[in-house]
């Protein structure tokens, strides 16, 4: 009788990987676990339509034990985690030679990844599961089109403003920036995930950086456009209530609030929001072509 195979170990790479010829999917995988910084498998097969868990493991797999993708797995009580991918050492050129940054940009950015891992894992895991979830609505809705995504790495903003005679020094930390077209007008949308980690005197801060960043004009400055907008996304309900209060002491309807709970609707056409200036749940934009947003 044969001997039987030794089952591979899921957190080392085989000693004698099989050779990969990289196709045009793997390197769009590349890019994507490069552009999302951390990604499951199942979010892979969400932005691939890959169906076949076993066809999609083979691949990850071919490229994780070749060094194109680095893996994890998150600790869990019962059972096993799902794997977590960023991009491995052998991946930064072919990043470099299909976007526009240096071979060495590329690489400081994965160094970054791997050292803010622990801390920021499963926060940017959720933000990308709210970026899909966004950008299929967009793609699947007639009269919108996608224009581009700033992750947290880009669109921090430091400002100085004066109130009450004094100059402040100030800025916006979001997890996400993204803009798009509807009914031919450009949108533009800070996204903020709230996992109730912040007390409220912090966010307090945050929807002042934000208000003051509207009324001084300074997103103009930024951005070259007039008007933006902050989804925050909350961990329950309640807490999005109780941050719709908060938001209530400015006067500004910037605002809309939602939880993770409603990631499921359709993030566009979905009474799912609350605005900061109103108590009614509404949509963001009302079907099939009469805007909300003003």
């Amino acid at each position: 009788m044969g001997k039987t195979q030794k089952r591979q170990s899921r957190h080392k790479r085989s000693s004698k990987p099989n050779q990969i010829i990289l196709q045009k999917r793997d390197i769009e995988i590349l890019k994507a676990v490069f552009d999302y910084r951390y990604l499951t498998r199942s979010q892979i097969q969400i932005l691939f339509k890959i169906s076949s868990v076993t066809r999609i493991n083979i691949r990850l797999r071919k490229l994780y034990d070749n060094k194109f993708l680095d893996r994890y797995y998150k600790p869990v009580l019962l059972g096993s985690s799902e794997a977590i991918y960023t991009i491995g050492l052998n991946a930064c050129s072919i990043i470099a030679e299909n976007s526009n940054l240096d071979i060495e940009e590329v690489k400081r950015r994965r160094r970054l990844d791997q050292i803010s891992k622990s801390k920021f894992l499963e926060h940017n895991l959720i933000v990308n599961d709210f970026r899909i979830e966004l950008l299929n609505d967009i793609r699947q809705e007639n009269g919108f089109e996608s224009i581009k995504w700033e992750d947290a790495r880009d669109c921090e903003v430091k400002f100085k403003y004066r109130k009450n005679s004094k100059r402040i020094t100030s800025s916006i930390k979001p997890d996400g920036y993204i803009e798009f077209i509807y009914q031919q007008k450009l949108y533009s949308f800070y996204i903020e995930i709230d996992l109730s980690t912040s007390n409220l005197s912090k966010l307090k801060a945050k929807f002042e950086g934000y208000y003051q960043f509207k009324i001084n004009n300074l997103f103009k400055q930024n951005k070259g456009r007039e008007n933006f907008y902050v989804l925050l996304i909350t961990k329950t309900e309640t807490r999005a209530t109780n941050l719709h209060q908060l938001s209530s002491q400015f006067d500004s309807d910037i605002f809309w609030f939602t939880s993770l709970k409603q990631l499921n609707n359709n993030l566009l056409y979905d009474p799912i929001w609350k605005r900061s200036t109103q108590t009614m749940s509404r949509s963001l934009f009302l079907k099939p072509k009469v805007r909300i947003l003003k």
